[in-house]
């Protein structure tokens, strides 16, 4: 699933805009004292996840 398929599902399901979802997971990114997009935190955080499982 890519990017802007999770912020439109996180919206719908909390009846609000995928604009809203996007710029709420840019802060909380931000606030994490990361500096990258929300596409490449997931990639890494996907990543970092099947390294950890194996």
């Amino acid at each position: 699933m890519n990017y802007q398929k999770i912020i439109k599902t996180i919206a719908k399901a909390h009846s609000t805009t995928p604009f809203e979802v996007d710029k709420e997971i840019r802060f909380a990114i931000s606030c994490a004292g990361l500096q990258t997009e929300p596409s490449e935190f997931i990639k890494t955080v996907c990543f970092i996840a099947k390294f950890d499982l194996q």
